[in-house]
Parts: structure tokens; C-alpha cells; sequence
């Protein structure tokens, strides 16, 4: 009878790899003024992330994301003042660590990762 430990490690290794947060998961800050007005981001681990843009709309968006690429996450947002609109917008993680959040193929802010639980 063979040894089943081989399977065993890579089973639990896939696990826990599988567990680990996309880099476009925590709590963003921007780092300077930007057209939309945001100042934070709050991409959660579960799916979800929320903003509010005070110069457009006045609105808080409400997202559902998911990763399109190791450090890219695409989010399906609806502003709260037209909840039959859904906008999408995109968070790339850039070499330095900062987060660039586009909407319609424009840069719309910069942000910073702070150290918070982004719990919604």
C-alpha cells in the first residue's frame, strides 16, 4: 500500500492557497484630490465594496467585484441614487503598491492601502 501523505500535502496546500485575499481586498485612502471626490475605498473580502462620490451625484456605490487578474478587480457598482444603474469600475494594483480605480477606461483616483478591516 502506497503512502497517501504526497496527496494529502498538496491537497491541503491548494487549500490554503485558494484562502489567501486578492491584493485588491483592504481599505483604500486616496492619496490626493480626484474629479469623483473620493476619498475611500473599501473593497471587502467577501465580494463586496463601497465608496461614496460626493461630485458625482452625491452618491454611495454599492459594488459586487471580482478578480479579473492577479492584481486587477473588476466592480459591478449601482449609485444609490439610481439603483436601476450599474457602472463598472476597475482597481489595478500598480507596482508600488497603490491602487489606480478607473472608470471608463479613465483614471479617476489614486489610493493607498491603509491598515483597517474593510468590513462592511
Amino acid at each position: 500500500m502506497k503512502p497517501i501523505y504526497p496527496l494529502f500535502l498538496f491537497i491541503i496546500v491548494a487549500l490554503l492557497s485558494a484562502c489567501s485575499p486578492h491584493s485588491a481586498s483592504g481599505v483604500w485612502k486616496a492619496t490626493q484630490g480626484n474629479e469623483y471626490g473620493i476619498s475611500k475605498l473599501v473593497v471587502a473580502f467577501d465580494g463586496r465594496a463601497e465608496f461614496v462620490t460626493p461630485k458625482l451625484d452625491n452618491a454611495n456605490w454599492h459594488c459586487f467585484w471580482s478578480a479579473v487578474a492577479e492584481k486587477t478587480a473588476e466592480l459591478k457598482c449601482t449609485p444609490s441614487t439610481d439603483t436601476d444603474t450599474e457602472e463598472t469600475f476597475k482597481i489595478s494594483i500598480n507596482a508600488d503598491g497603490l491602487a489606480e480605480l478607473s472608470h471608463k477606461s479613465k483614471l479617476i483616483a489614486v489610493l493607498m492601502r491603509v491598515d483597517e478591516n474593510p468590513v462592511l
